[in-house]
């Protein structure tokens, strides 16, 4: 089985932050299990937009194989991506979760980055007031 680690950080951008951006980033070990990964949005207001860049890093001698990005759960969450279908060692590609509620209440969803041996998901909630 190949081995390779990969880097996923958390660049902190929401569209109404005022604050510094923060990095926080996070090692993940790509192996045959799956891992499990949760972000929190926070509070904002329905039909108004924030997101989260998930950048996604190849550490590894060998290429990481992404066989898809996908989100389920809440219409509130949408997905874009730059990631490419191979990953060079070294390459970097962005995972862009979008959090745009039409309805008050909590939100949830999962983005699943789907590689050759296991997945990685990420757990997102939300909430909008008016």
């Amino acid at each position: 089985m190949k081995k390779f680690l990969m880097s996923l950080a958390l660049v902190l951008a929401p569209v109404f932050a005022f604050a510094d951006v923060s990095v926080q980033p996070l090692n993940v070990e790509a192996k045959a299990q799956d891992q499990y990964l949760n972000y929190n949005f926070g509070t904002s207001f329905v039909h108004s937009a924030r997101f989260q860049d998930f950048i996604l890093t190849a550490n590894g001698p060998d290429s990481t194989f992404i066989r898809g990005i996908s989100v389920q759960g809440s219409f509130a969450y949408r997905v874009d991506t730059n990631c490419p279908q191979i990953l060079m060692p070294g390459q970097q590609c962005t995972i862009r979760v979008i959090f745009h509620p039409s309805t008050t209440g909590s939100h949830w969803g999962d983005v699943t980055v789907h590689l050759r041996e296991s997945n990685i998901y990420i757990r997102l909630f939300g909430n909008a007031i008016r």
